[in-house]
């Protein structure tokens, strides 16, 4: 199943997605979709349970950007950087076996 977060900034410039805490399963074939209109980067700094550890949404795109399946073996906790304009939000993906 492909869960989407959506990226967004609030008035203040921050950025904001609407899951602060996803939980996906690695059983099921779960991925992620970051959706909304760059430019934004979304990166895992400390491991990622994906194959890559960056996405990036160019400036004026809305084109959805993909986590691919969950990699082998991936389970816990993954707390990821969300940055619009400078500024960065921590949310985080729990990955179920």
């Amino acid at each position: 199943m492909i869960q989407q977060i959506r990226v967004s900034t609030n008035a203040q410039g921050m950025p904001q997605v609407n899951i602060q805490d996803l939980e996906i399963w690695s059983t099921q074939g779960d991925q992620v979709q970051w959706v909304g209109v760059g430019p934004y980067v979304v990166f895992f700094s400390s491991g990622s349970p994906f194959a890559s550890s960056t996405f990036t949404c160019p400036a004026g795109s809305s084109t959805p950007q993909s986590s691919g399946p969950i990699t082998a073996g991936a389970s816990g906790s993954f707390k990821y950087n969300v940055q619009v304009n400078g500024k960065i939000l921590d949310p985080r993906i729990i990955v179920k076996p």
